[in-house]
């Protein structure tokens, strides 16, 4: 859970750094280039840790599997770190129809999150 935690905090700052990319003059274009391409190297190799030391035990597998499921319905997930997330979703998962209807979860939260934001 420490590494799913961590990875989760650093997908919420480079989400607010991506949302904040109009906002910040006190970069300038290669150094804001810079801070995503690390924080998005950060964050792949915790996706890649997490994967190889805490699916094991089967509540560590379903924390993680909550973690990953929390990333892919985001629309501001970063799309280099989305495939990545798939693949070890797809390993955390014990079998191929329980990760296709968790895939199916989250394509229905990301329509229901998207037609809210178009009715509003």
């Amino acid at each position: 859970p420490t590494l799913c935690n961590l990875l989760n905090s650093h997908v919420d700052k480079l989400i607010e750094f991506n949302k904040e990319e109009d906002d910040d003059e006190e970069m300038d274009e290669d150094e804001r280039d810079a801070y995503e391409d690390a924080q998005n190297f950060i964050c792949l190799q915790l996706i890649h840790m997490a994967n190889t030391s805490e699916l094991q035990e089967e509540g560590s597998r379903r924390h993680f599997i909550s973690i990953m499921r929390s990333m892919l319905s985001r629309l501001a997930t970063p799309d280099d770190l989305v495939d990545a997330c798939v693949k070890t979703m797809a390993l955390a998962h014990d079998t191929e129809s329980h990760f296709l209807q968790t895939i199916s979860e989250i394509l229905v939260d990301i329509e229901d999150d998207n037609s809210t934001d178009h009715d509003e």
